[in-house]
């Protein structure tokens, strides 16, 4: 392949490896571990239209049944002609987080739930036709969105993550099936770009319909980024990666489907999230609770398009069900804990490493640590006489650390509550840093906070774990 193909397939690869990256993977001990999250934004969720059932969809389970009903149409956008799901995720069991700069429409996000539900279990069943039509990558080659390609050269850069990995899932298909007419293209196109991507779009759009879940098992997209593969790949020879299961599941597969009654609790992690006229787009990390066991689909990369979903789960895991036996409200309760812990932690760090940075910095001039503390720099962070250093300032502290500080805080968006820091050797650089909420929940780094201990901390006390 030649640069604009081979750029197209490097795009695709690197985007299917890119999640939502912060500081929680650190601070999995404060709580970080249970996925569902918090929404109170979600509407009332209602039966109504949904896709013609496939053959394989209606040998599956009673989920894709309750799925299906008629299609509808309406005069609003693509991204708003959008089925409802069928009801089985709704708000009242259901909680959301994520993406808090943006609007999204909690219907779109339970009906992706609900496709991935249902792909999962198609997963389960090796039910590859079934699988293969989840994913439904004809109605994307069909879809406007594709024409973008052809008609933006900057589309790369003008079109979010979401909405992009989605139009680029047949781009690295193809290569695996027909690499030689993708050299040919290129041999006869080379010197025009614009004209290589017209035609190259459309041998994508000529060739879709021939295209079968064995087309894409022999893809690299297949092999790494697709949890069809990771669940079952243990069993064959060349295994790529084990997923996160117990060894129930591998004595008995079938035993794991998810049937959901009125003990679930679905949780959804919005990573990546857009909506436009082409369509809705999200990458989303899922969670049910269900029975004795809670069962992670993640990397779960969503779209609606003219009112069909598709999905495509990256990862599966299956874990002990540590919310067995509590009510929903019960769930949201304990969840808005870890949430308000998890964003505090996160915080503190945030803060930490910007004082680390303005310690190397002043370093690098000859300036040790014990010397900035002699210097006042950080005067407000300090705190000998006050809470820390304010977020809410109107005005930037003209302390040199505290206005770094300061800063960085408001760069990351953390505006309200407090921020304190403590040298503990200064002649080693050791010092922490805490963070406190308006609501009075403390953060720290480094050991960050559990939720076991969170009621233990002391503001401007530095805690250790017990085992420490």
């Amino acid at each position: 392949m030649k640069k604009i193909i081979a750029g197209m397939l490097a795009l695709t690869l690197a985007l299917s490896a890119v999640g939502c990256g912060n500081v929680e993977e650190e601070e999995k001990s404060a709580g970080a571990e249970n996925s569902a999250e918090t929404s109170e934004n979600a509407e009332e969720s209602k039966p109504d239209e949904q896709e013609e059932p496939t053959e394989s969809t209606e040998s599956t389970d009673s989920i894709s049944e309750e799925s299906t009903s008629d299609s509808s149409e309406t005069d609003e956008k693509p991204a708003e002609k959008t089925l409802l799901a069928s009801g089985f995720v709704n708000k009242n069991n259901t909680i959301i987080e994520g993406c808090n700069d943006k609007e999204y429409d909690d219907q779109m996000l339970y009906l992706m739930m609900e496709k991935a539900v249902e792909q999962y279990n198609f997963i389960i069943d090796r039910d590859r036709q079934g699988y293969w039509d989840s994913i439904n990558l004809k109605k994307v080659v069909s879809s406007k969105g594709l024409d973008i390609l052809t008609e933006n050269p900057d589309f790369e850069d003008d079109m979010e993550e979401a909405e992009l990995y989605t139009y680029m899932l047949p781009v690295m298909i193809l290569y695996t099936v027909i690499p030689d007419e993708i050299d040919e293209l290129e041999d006869k196109y080379g010197d025009d770009d614009a004209e290589l991507i017209k035609q190259f779009v459309a041998l994508i759009r000529e060739k879709a319909d021939d295209l079968t879940f064995d087309d894409f098992k022999d893809s690299e997209l297949f092999d790494e980024y697709s949890a069809y593969n990771s669940l079952f790949s243990e069993y064959d020879e060349d295994a790529y990666r084990e997923p996160d299961i117990p060894d129930e599941f591998k004595a008995s597969p079938e035993s794991f489907k998810i049937i959901p009654d009125e003990t679930a609790v679905f949780g959804i992690e919005v990573d990546e999230y857009t909506s436009n006229e082409r369509g809705t787009f999200a990458e989303l990390d899922l969670v049910v609770a269900l029975g004795d066991w809670e069962y992670v689909l993640d990397e779960v990369n969503a779209w609606v398009i003219d009112g069909e979903a598709g999905v495509i789960i990256s990862d599966i895991g299956i874990e002990e069900n540590e919310v067995k036996g509590m009510t929903f409200d019960e769930v949201c309760d304990m969840v808005v804990d870890i949430d308000s812990l998890r964003y505090a932690n996160a915080a503190a760090k945030t803060a930490y490493n910007s004082v680390a940075e303005y310690f190397a910095d002043q370093e690098t001039q000859g300036i040790s640590m014990q010397e900035v503390m002699k210097n006042d720099d950080f005067r407000n962070a300090v705190a000998d006489e006050t809470q820390g250093l304010n977020l809410e300032l109107t005005a930037v502290p003209d302390t040199k650390g505290d206005k770094v500080l300061f800063n960085a805080m408001h760069d990351c968006d953390y505006n309200k509550g407090f921020v304190l820091m403590k040298p503990v050797d200064p002649d080693n650089y050791e010092f922490f840093v805490q963070y406190i909420t308006p609501e009075g929940v403390i953060g720290q780094y480094p050991n960050p906070i559990n939720r076991d201990d969170a009621r233990k901390v002391i503001w401007g006390t530095y805690f250790a774990p017990e085992n420490e």
